[in-house]
C-alpha cells in the first residue's frame, strides 16, 4: 500500500501536469478535470486527518480559510438566497475547501531534497514548451492557434485579432486565469531557485517567460511578471547592487523579447494602442469605473453582503463596460461582505506573512512573491481561488525550505 506522503508526491506531480492532464481528461470525457482534482485533494486530507489526529499541523491561515468556507455555507440562509446545489455538491466544487485540505497536506508532509529537484526539472519543462506554444499561437496559426489549447471563446474576433485576443498558451483547459493564477507563480518558484543556487541558467529562464506573460496579451500577468523579477533585489547582500541586478536583468529581457517579436513582424505600437492602453486613460478602465459600482451597491449589505451577482450590480457592471465588479477586492466585499471577506482576505494575509517571515530565515524568496502576484491579480479580476499548481507548489518549496533549515540540510539541493 502507497504511503501517505508518495500519495502526496504524486497528487502534486499531477498539479504540475495540469496542462496535459487536463487536455487528454477533457478529450476522453469532454469535462473538466478540476472535479477530479478536488474530490482527490479531500480524500487524501481527511486520510492525513485520520493519520494524524491530535498531533496534525493546522497553520492558521488554513483555519481562517476553513471559515470562510463554513461561513460560505451558512451564506445564503443570512441573505435569503436558495442554495444552488445539494450541500455534497458545495464541498466537492468548493476550491476554498479544496485549498484548506491541500494546506494540511503540505504542512504534515517532508518533501526531500530529490523530490524538489524533479519538480524543478517539471517546472523548467514547463516554462520552456509554454514559451514555444505562446510564440506558435502568434506567428504560425497553421500550426497552434489561439484557441487551439483551450475550450474558452476568445474575444476580440477571433485568431485574426492579433494584438487584441488574450492567449493562455498550454493553460487554456485549466482556466481562464490559470495562465496568470498557476504559471507565473511557477515562475516566481523557479527564478527563486536559480537565483538561491546563483545559477547562470537565469537568464534563459527570465527572457523565455517573458514571452509567454508578454505574449498573452493580459496586462495583469505582464505586471506580475514584472513582480517576479523584483525578487532579484532580495538575493543581493548590497542593497544598490541588488537594484542594479533588477534593472539590468529587466531591462535586458525586455530588450530581447521586443527585437524578438519584432523580427517576426510584430507591431509593437499597434499592440501598445490596441491592448496595453486600449482605453486611453484610467477614468475609462472597468477596473476605475468598479469603484463607481461598489459605492453603489456595497452600503446596502456593508457586513453580509448581497449574497450573489444581483440583476441590479450586473446592469451597473454592464454600463461600465463589464460583466462583474472588476476588482476582485470590491467585488467579493459587495458578495460576501466585510464578515465573510475578514476571514477570506485574513487567511491570505497570514499567508503572505507567514512566507515572507520564512523567507527571511531561509534567504529563499521564490514563494513569497509567487504569493504577491496572486495579491496584486485579484486587483484586477474575481477569482479567488488558491487551488492553482502555482500556488501550491509555492507552498511545498516554502515547507521544504524551512524543513531544510531546521535540520541544516539546505546544501542537498
Amino acid at each position: 500500500m502507497l504511503q501517505l506522503s508518495k500519495l502526496t508526491k504524486i497528487f502534486i506531480i499531477t498539479l504540475l501536469l495540469s496542462p496535459v492532464m487536463y487536455y487528454l481528461f477533457f478529450l476522453w470525457t469532454g469535462l473538466t478535470f478540476s472535479v477530479v482534482l478536488r474530490i482527490l485533494v479531500i480524500f487524501l486530507g481527511i486520510l492525513y486527518l485520520f493519520k494524524f489526529e491530535s498531533r496534525i499541523k493546522v497553520p492558521g491561515y488554513a483555519v481562517f480559510l476553513l471559515f470562510f468556507v463554513l461561513y460560505g455555507l451558512i451564506h445564503p440562509m443570512i441573505t435569503g438566497l436558495d442554495r444552488e446545489g445539494s450541500i455534497i455538491r458545495f464541498f466537492y466544487g468548493n476550491n476554498h475547501l479544496a485549498m484548506f485540505f491541500m494546506l494540511i497536506i503540505i504542512n504534515n508532509t517532508n518533501f526531500s531534497a530529490k523530490f524538489i529537484r524533479n519538480a524543478g526539472m517539471f517546472l523548467t519543462v514547463t516554462v520552456i514548451v509554454a514559451s514555444i506554444v505562446s510564440i506558435l499561437q502568434v506567428f504560425d496559426h497553421g500550426i497552434l492557434n489561439p484557441n487551439q489549447f483551450t475550450v474558452l471563446q476568445q474575444d476580440g474576433g477571433g485568431i485574426f485579432e492579433l494584438y487584441k485576443i488574450r492567449r493562455v498558451s498550454i493553460f487554456g483547459f485549466v482556466g481562464s486565469n490559470a495562465l496568470g493564477l498557476s504559471f507565473i507563480p511557477l515562475l516566481s518558484v523557479l527564478v527563486g531557485i536559480v537565483l538561491f543556487q546563483r545559477k547562470k541558467t537565469i537568464w534563459p529562464i527570465v527572457i523565455l517567460g517573458g514571452i509567454v506573460a508578454f505574449l498573452t496579451n493580459t496586462r495583469y500577468v505582464m505586471v506580475g511578471y514584472l513582480i517576479v523579477l523584483f525578487q532579484t533585489l532580495f538575493y543581493s547582500q548590497v542593497r544598490v547592487l541588488g537594484v542594479v541586478k533588477y534593472v539590468v536583468i529587466t531591462l535586458f529581457s525586455v530588450l530581447v523579447i521586443y527585437f524578438a517579436v519584432l523580427n517576426f513582424g510584430y507591431n509593437i505600437n499597434e499592440w501598445i494602442d490596441n491592448r496595453l492602453f486600449p482605453e486611453g486613460s484610467l477614468t475609462e478602465t472597468t477596473r476605475y469605473k468598479a469603484i463607481g459600482t461598489f459605492h453603489s451597491f456595497f452600503p446596502e449589505a456593508p457586513y453580509f453582503g448581497t449574497g450573489e451577482m444581483t440583476t441590479s450590480i450586473l446592469i451597473e457592471s454592464r454600463s461600465a463596460g463589464s460583466s462583474h465588479i472588476h476588482v476582485g477586492y470590491l467585488s467579493h466585499l459587495v458578495i460576501y461582505g466585510i464578515v465573510g471577506c475578514f476571514f477570506l482576505f485574513g487567511a491570505w494575509l497570514l499567508m503572505a506573512r507567514q512566507l515572507f517571515k520564512n523567507a527571511r530565515i531561509t534567504g529563499y524568496w521564490g514563494s513569497f512573491f509567487a504569493m504577491l502576484t496572486f495579491l496584486w491579480s485579484f486587483l484586477t479580476m474575481s477569482e479567488s481561488s488558491l487551488f492553482f499548481a502555482g500556488i501550491v507548489i509555492a507552498f511545498v518549496y516554502d515547507k521544504f525550505f524551512m524543513d531544510a533549515i531546521n535540520k541544516q540540510q539546505i546544501a542537498q539541493l
